[in-house]
């Protein structure tokens, strides 16, 4: 499988983020975080798209921002603009949030809790915006006791089991006979659930 990446002509990248943390009282500590990013292709031209298009909208032409290159008499790649289409893998918006708790239990142990929630806006994968991944919420947590040299945790991650993919790569199969396009998914671990004992020495 090969999967190729190109230069665009030019791409714009508009975007903010902001991050809060706050000491509410001695035992709770919550945070915040907020992500966005507007990255679009000014400047781009695709041979797939033109693909899709299909020849009568968009037609062989030898002129304009994307002109079509002649290989031969009989071989012609069409090309088409995909000017202000998002560019891949780079979701809109990001968001995450997480509280922690601890108190002291006796004169050597500490209670500590924790819970996390993070989301994902969908991302493209590829530049001419029609698969995605769709949107991402994962929530873990975790809780346990601790002391100068113990630390037992019991936690969970994932916990709703989320499987919208982390990424999705397009690439074409050389050995087939047409070069087969497909995309290839990375999928998130499932919901996990475990122990963990730490020792200091």
């Amino acid at each position: 499988n090969i999967s190729l990446t190109g230069n665009a002509g030019k791409t714009e990248v508009k975007g903010l983020e902001i991050n809060w943390r706050f000491r509410a009282t001695e035992h709770w500590e919550l945070n915040a975080s907020y992500g966005h990013v507007d990255a679009k292709f000014k400047q781009i031209c695709d041979s797939t798209y033109a693909l899709l298009l299909g020849p009568i909208v968009s037609p062989v032409t030898t002129s304009g921002p994307c002109p079509s290159v002649v290989a031969s008499p009989t071989v012609t790649t069409r090309f088409e603009s995909v000017e202000g289409f998002r560019t891949a893998n780079a979701p809109k918006d990001t968001l995450s949030a997480g509280a922690q708790f601890s108190t002291p239990v006796n004169a050597d142990w500490q209670f500590f809790a924790r819970s996390d929630a993070s989301f994902q806006s969908k991302r493209f994968a590829e530049v001419y915006n029609h698969a995605s991944t769709g949107n991402s919420l994962r929530f873990d947590a975790r809780f346990g006791l601790e002391a100068d040299q113990w630390k037992v945790t019991l936690w969970g991650r994932n916990i709703g089991n989320e499987r919208a993919p982390d990424s999705v790569v397009r690439f074409f199969d050389t050995d087939t006979p047409a070069a087969i396009r497909a995309f290839q998914v990375h999928y998130p671990n499932g919901r996990q659930i475990g122990i963990t004992a730490d020792y200091k020495f």
